[in-house]
């Protein structure tokens, strides 16, 4: 079987910034030993604080992942269906994915549940996949989002000031929509035409918060 490489982190230029945040699928294989270099490249980032979430390539993590011990010190923050309070701004990070992926997966009702649970007055939201229509297209056409938190978005139920995501290659970009949020796909891997990663990569993504308001 062939799996398309993830895990690419180490070739990244990161430029400096105040949070240092990554969507997800830090792994190719999902083993512990890619979590553990993942680990380790990320508290050695310069800064000061650092928030992760699982993607649908990490089957090291699990919702109650005990990393603490090893990397707390650093200021990392893992979030599954959870939140933290950085420089006054609530950040709140899911993993869930529809059932076309290999872990973090749920169906529709099972995601609705999950992502009832994020709080409506959230600063920056970070999922490992879009909402479907929204920066969700891999290069031949294909939308791949998750339709609920497209319903979430478009509701207005779910309105944070930034929402980060990644999973879909081809969707890599940014919007804003209904002037209240931007959306941002930082997935630094770039697109086959399936939905795949190719061996090139995107530049890292830099958002001035204050920009998105």
């Amino acid at each position: 079987m062939s799996i398309r490489p993830h895990g690419r982190h180490h070739d990244l230029i990161v430029p400096d910034g105040d949070i240092l945040v990554h969507c997800g699928d830090f792994s190719t294989r999902g083993t512990e030993q890619e979590l553990m270099g993942f680990l380790g490249w990320f508290a050695r980032q310069p800064h000061p604080h650092k928030v992760f979430i699982a993607g649908n390539h990490d089957e090291a993590l699990s919702p109650v992942y005990e990393y603490e011990w090893l990397y707390g010190p650093q200021g990392i923050h893992y979030l599954c269906d959870s939140g933290v309070e950085i420089l006054g701004l609530k950040f709140w990070g899911t993993p869930w994915v529809p059932e076309s992926a290999r872990r973090f997966i749920l169906p529709a009702d099972a995601r609705r549940e999950k992502f009832a649970l994020i709080p409506g007055d959230v600063d920056v939201l970070i999922t490992h996949g879009p909402p479907r229509e929204f920066l969700d297209q891999s290069r031949n056409g294909v939308h791949w989002g998750c339709e609920v938190l497209q319903e979430s978005l478009t509701s207005g139920t779910l309105r944070p000031k930034l929402w980060m995501f990644g999973h879909i290659h081809g969707g890599y970009g940014e919007l804003d929509h209904a002037g209240r949020t931007k959306l941002v796909n930082c997935a630094v891997m770039q697109d086959y035409g399936g939905g795949g990663a190719s061996g090139n990569l995107n530049e890292v993504r830099v958002v001035d918060l204050q920009k998105s308001r």
